[in-house]
């Protein structure tokens, strides 16, 4: 159990200062873009493998995708929905309602999903 855990806080330590290396020596820009892609979910998924079960980290890695997707229809719509209302109305409130217009898209994306996967159970 030690080992393990000895295992996690390694991983998050070289996580993190690469990333920082990376921030540094190329660009962070390119640090953002290495954090934000869905190798934390990887790492997670793997420890729930190992600490739970693998029948457990493969059912977890589904609902995992389904939270990826709803992540990526939130920013797409954000930056979409943005860029129209910043140009139609003041600039904040052209955030604001971005913000809630993106949020639903990933709501309505999330309810979808569950209506689909439970009549398909």
């Amino acid at each position: 159990m030690e080992f393990i855990l000895f295992v996690k806080f390694s991983v998050s330590i070289i996580l993190v200062l690469t990333l920082s290396a990376v921030a540094e020596h190329i660009s962070p820009r390119a640090a953002g873009l290495l954090a934000g892609y869905p190798a934390g979910a990887a790492i997670t998924l793997f420890f729930f493998g190992l600490d739970i079960s693998p029948e457990f980290a493969s059912d977890s890695a589904v609902y995992t995708m389904m939270g990826l997707v709803a992540t990526e229809a939130f920013v797409f719509c954000y930056f979409k929905s943005t860029l129209l209302c910043v140009s139609i109305v003041y600039p904040v409130s052209g955030i604001y309602i971005g913000t809630l217009i993106s949020l639903a898209a990933a709501t309505i994306y999330l309810l979808v999903y569950r209506l689909v996967a439970v009549k398909n159970r």
